[in-house]
């Protein structure tokens, strides 16, 4: 009897610290501080500019293997915000940097003094197509001023402007990237059809315009 007393009361004992151990709140996960890291260069004569854009001064032009340090990326991640020992700081195009560590895990950093120009491709479901490139250009050739930018996995493009400009802008579709989630993986587009956004050509008045919205067909 006393036996079976006993192991009564372990049992209990037993449920009180297991419902103890329930009642315990889960710990909180704390998010990875970033931790610049350096990449190099991938090409000569790489430009380091003042903003993420073509259309900003360049402060240096260097050559390749050129190591910098990670500050950060432009919304889009085009751009990467970096700085190295020989006191050079800007933003270098993503494409042209060689880097131990996925570029599109780098936190954001909200360029300063820029216009920016923001569009968003999608298909009729809502779905976003990424890797869609428009150019964004004012008058004609050899005068013509122009910058770049490409749709991200969000289907947005943005694309950085010196906070100067002014006037009639036309931004229009150039072409689809192997990366975007159009294409497989021989670059050829899914389904033998790639398709092109409605319209394929925009005009819009800086420095204010609507949002751009672009239905890929």
């Amino acid at each position: 009897m006393r036996a079976l007393f006993g192991i009564g009361i372990l049992i209990i004992i037993l449920m009180l610290t297991g419902c103890n151990a329930l009642a315990q709140p889960t710990p909180t996960p704390t998010a990875t501080p970033f931790a610049p890291f350096e990449v190099k260069t991938a090409v000569d004569w790489v430009n380091v500019r003042a903003n993420p854009g073509y259309l900003f001064a360049v402060q240096a032009s260097v050559r390749k293997g050129t190591v910098f340090t990670v500050l950060g990326k432009s919304p889009g991640g085009e751009w990467i915000r970096v700085e190295n020992d020989k006191g050079i700081s800007g933003w270098i195009f993503a494409q042209l940097l060689e880097s131990p560590v996925d570029l599109r895990a780098v936190p954001v950093i909200q360029p300063e003094n820029v216009v920016t120009v923001m569009g968003r491709v999608a298909d009729r479901t809502g779905k976003p197509i990424s890797g869609i490139q428009f150019m964004i250009t004012q008058g004609e050739a050899p005068n013509q001023q122009r910058t770049d930018a490409m749709t991200d996995p969000e289907g947005v493009f943005y694309a950085f402007m010196p906070p100067t400009v002014r006037g009639d802008w036309v931004v229009e579709y150039t072409a689809i990237s192997c990366t975007s989630n159009l294409m497989d993986e021989k670059c050829n587009c899914i389904g033998g059809t790639c398709g092109s956004p409605e319209p394929s050509k925009m005009t819009i008045n800086l420095p204010d315009f609507p949002a751009l919205v672009f239905e890929w067909k």
